[in-house]
């Protein structure tokens, strides 16, 4: 089921034959394999919650019902334990909502004599009373002879598909319910009628179904006509002469617009009858026309510009304005009759009790009439601001949204007068129409904010960063170059597991913030996991990459203070440039990926920067994940032993055990190739295991092929395994299995494995320690450990890196760092074992300093386990420590 997507699924056996002896392996059919990938591909789940992994389980159930083994590799569905499923007593009506268990048992029953495989929806109850929706797909199984012994398929879980189909559903609903109390009609297209409402039909003569269903002749010119203007930035209507089915002629208005339905991106003209129109059904109209294009999404300055026009041509000799209220001042103002100079001038006026017409009645919530601007003390401060428009008279109601002005709606006039019954009664009509506008305007934004920002940090998501850098792309001018940047903070989780995820998320939004201060004005960013972002900048050159990850690690460097701690990230960084191979904004986010990967690895540098060469890397790769995986299937791993030995006498004491690798294809692959893959890709865990289940055996066998069987095997422990939950439950269990001497297996660990989580490290090394296990710090002096954290580590060898002993006789400073490590090591007493010993002049060097234990091609060369027992038989009898 891997092979079909990658999400976590839950596969379960419910192995339920009446007879013991038949044990049919449980792999999907094609048919099962088929619904699931069909349910997969439905896939309509909203961006916010992709991220959710799908879950599911393959059944074979027999006629009395009875789950007898389940197997997890993803996601509980149902709550229960391995151990009640694999009772051999569950029975499966257990698992079904009681509502369901009937239609599951009747739906089963039908199918089954119609002899056809089956697909039908039903719910769950999970063991905490949650309802659950599942498919279920699946066949019957039948003996030769046609007797019933079970029935297998596959169940997967759809509860957030239903749960969107049903939202789906419910908005559609609305929408036909709004569009069909409209005065004006609608239709939706694309290649075909999609939606048309009642009035539709009735403006144009038809019933709806013929309308839909039929697209009869004549509508698609009309559609056309309207949908001419769909890229205007205004309502725009145009008259359009449409003959009747009874040979009638009506003169239709309307406006089309762009829209989604139904996930399609489709056409939606809006229109009316215009033949018989008067002065009251005109205004009537008009709020009509302006509240559909509410309902269907116009931007909110067309609807407000539309609602200030229209108001112009219902009262002549008037100027409508609509100015928003924004931390106590006048914001925007929508004057589209009046010269683009009076917004400006209005724009960032202080409310208050004597500030103009408008700005009073934002400040005291009432409305305002001044019927002579240039007397009136309201206006004193703005004359000189007035008098250039020649305007002479003004009212201006609040308009309200939950008790709170959040906007004015002002009405002028070029001469003094007080407003006519009329005018009034139309401003207050058209008052209420701007609240509409601006609650559904701000209702929409915050949707559309809340569909492209992360809800912690505010910056971007990963969808709108991808289009914001598109946009970019497309638009940037010859020879400009974009940079995005992969940033993945280090060791981040330690302050969630200690601090908690409240102090977590505070220093998520102060790294944001700082962030997004140097991507500059052209650039973008986004949190698109927990830890880790993506930005992008446009730069100068290819130089300005170093300056630009050096910003980055600066800015995510600095201290951050919080109520708990004060703290200092470091980062890793991988980036890419916009000039390899001309990438898309999608090729550059992955490559961006690629080299944050990279960054990882080799731990030398802070950035990694993308090149042509990753490509064939990653390629590289991903082919070394998949051989891996099957290598370690077909026990294709083997191990290599290397001599460890008294340096003075060259006599062995001890082996450490070196994975080896040898593909059918690509040949010997080094471990310092395959390691690296196997630790990010998870593998780690699995090829761990292997080794230490290898080198479990060369003990065994050598305790009862030698005399003396006391021979120390030192394996190498990754700190991806060390961190996992069941390594010292696996080693229990292996230890037992092949009867090992605990004090003669020298676990060997890195210097980074305990600075990741020192409290975990030491916590499974006392639990070793405590199993009568040996443990080694390895690569030791290339970390950054101090003695009080060593002092904390009941170890019984350090071993001296290569890189160091490689030095001897040739840098002071190797000489040094040796001695340095060797002074720890006798006040922890600890034993020093040196790697790398290649040259007659380092072992004598390591032995005028007092160390006596070392490996190293000078001794001996990396064996097979019948080489090192040979060279064991002609050794002379091992110095055990």
């Amino acid at each position: 089921m891997g092979l079909i997507r990658s999400d976590a699924v839950v596969c379960v056996r419910l192995d339920l034959c009446d007879y013991e002896t038949l044990d049919l392996p449980l792999v999907p059919t094609r048919a099962v394999l088929e619904a699931l990938q069909e349910v997969m591909k439905m896939d309509p789940t909203p961006a916010s919650a992709s991220g959710s992994s799908i879950a599911g389980l393959t059944f074979r159930i027999s006629r009395k019902g009875i789950l007898l083994k389940v197997d997890f590799t993803g996601p509980d569905v149902f709550g229960y334990s391995a151990e009640e499923l694999n009772s051999g007593s569950f029975p499966l009506s257990r698992l079904l909502a009681p509502e369901d268990v009937k239609f599951t048992t009747d739906t089963l029953l039908r199918l089954m004599t119609e002899g056809s495989g089956f697909r039908f929806r039903h719910r769950i109850r999970t063991r905490q009373g949650e309802v659950r929706w599942i498919i279920t797909s699946g066949r019957f199984l039948f003996t030769d002879t046609g007797k019933y012994i079970g029935t297998e398929g596959v169940l997967v879980e759809i509860t957030d598909l239903v749960n969107h189909e049903t939202a789906l559903a419910e908005a559609e609903a609305r929408y036909r319910s709004l569009i069909d109390v409209l005065v004006v009609g609608v239709i939706v297209y694309s290649d075909r009628i999609l939606l048309a409402n009642a009035q539709a039909a009735l403006i144009l003569g038809f019933d709806q179904e013929t309308l839909r269903d039929s697209s009869p002749a004549g509508i698609e010119q009309m559609l056309t006509h309207f949908s001419a203007e769909i890229n205007s930035s205004t309502a725009a209507s145009a008259p359009y002469s449409f003959k009747r089915p009874d040979g009638s002629i009506r003169l239709l208005t309307g406006s089309a617009e762009a829209v989604l339905f139904r996930g399609e991106r489709v056409r939606q003209v809006a229109f009316r009858d215009v033949t018989e129109e008067s002065t009251s059904e005109q205004l009537r109209i008009s709020h009509a026309e302006i509240l559909s294009h509410i309902a269907t999404r116009h931007s909110t300055k067309s609807v407000l510009d539309e609602i200030c026009t229209t108001y112009e041509r219902l009262n002549p000799e008037t100027y409508c304005t609509v100015s928003i209220i924004e931390r106590g001042m006048l914001g925007i103002t929508y004057a589209p009759s009046l010269p683009t100079e009076f917004s400006q001038q209005f724009s960032g006026m202080e409310i208050g009790p004597k500030a103009g017409s408008c700005g009073t009645a934002a400040f005291t919530g009432e409305s305002v009439v001044v019927e002579e601007i240039a007397t009136d003390p309201l206006w004193e401060q703005y004359i000189s601001v007035i008098q250039p428009f020649g305007l002479a008279s003004c009212w201006s109601i609040p308009v309200k949204s939950a008790g709170k002005v959040v906007a004015t709606l002002g009405i002028y006039k070029m001469k003094p007068a007080k407003p006519s019954t009329n005018e009034w009664a139309s401003a207050l009509q058209f008052n209420h129409l701007t609240a509409i506008a601006i609650e559904h305007g701000r209702a929409i934004d915050a949707l559309r904010y809340e569909a492209t920002h992360d809800p912690l940090s505010g910056s971007l998501n990963r969808t709108e960063f991808q289009r914001e850098l598109e946009h970019a792309l497309k638009s940037k001018p010859d020879g400009a170059m974009f940079a995005v940047a992969s940033v993945d903070l280090d060791n981040f989780r330690l302050i969630n597991e200690t601090w908690g995820h409240p102090t977590g998320d505070q220093v998520l939004r102060t790294i944001a913030t700082r962030l997004a201060t140097i991507t500059g004005p052209d650039g973008g960013l986004s949190r698109v996991s927990g830890d880790e972002f993506l930005l992008f900048t446009s730069i100068e050159s290819e130089q300005a990459v170093g300056r630009f990850a050096s910003a980055i690690q600066a800015t995510v460097g600095l201290p951050i203070l919080t109520s708990r701690n004060d703290f200092r990230l470091d980062a890793r960084i991988g980036i890419a440039t916009s000039d390899v191979d001309d990438s898309s904004a999608e090729e550059l986010m992955r490559n961006a990926d690629s080299a944050l990967h990279v960054s990882k690895i080799s731990r030398k540098s802070s950035y990694s920067q993308y090149t042509t060469e990753f490509r064939e890397r990653s390629s590289r790769q991903l082919n070394i994940i998949n051989e891996l995986r099957t290598a370690l299937e077909s026990n294709m791993i083997t191990i290599a032993l290397q001599p460890e030995v008294d340096i003075e006498t060259g006599r062995i004491f001890g082996f450490e055990v070196l994975a080896r690798w040898i593909h059918p294809e690509l040949g010997s692959v080094p471990p310092v190739e395959f390691i690296p893959v196997a630790e990010q890709s998870g593998l780690i865990i699995q090829l761990g295991r292997h080794v230490i289940t290898l080198a479990f055996q060369v003990h065994q066998d050598w305790k009862q092929e030698l005399v003396d069987g006391s021979i120390l095997m030192a394996i190498n422990v990754s700190t991806h395994q060390l961190m996992s939950p069941e390594f010292v439950s696996t080693i229990s269990q292996l230890a037992e299995e092949y009867s090992v001497e605990s004090s003669l297996i020298c676990f060997e660990i890195t210097e980074s494995a305990v600075l990741d989580d020192p409290e975990a490290a030491i916590s499974v090394i006392s639990q070793l320690k405590a199993m009568g296990f040996r443990l080694a710090i390895d690569d030791f002096g290339t970390g950054y450990s101090s003695l009080s954290q060593l002092s904390r580590i009941t170890t019984d060898f350090v071993k001296l890196d290569r890189s160091f002993v490689s030095e001897l006789g040739l840098s002071i400073e190797s000489l040094a760092i040796t001695e340095a490590v060797l002074g720890i090591s006798k006040v922890l007493d600890l034993t020093i074992i040196a790697e790398g010993v290649e040259t007659e002049q380092q072992r004598e060097i390591l032995l005028s300093l007092g160390i006596t234990f070392g490996q190293g091609y000078l001794f001996s060369k990396p064996l097979s386990k019948e080489s090192a027992f040979e060279r064991l038989i002609s050794d002379s009898k091992p110095i055990t420590d």
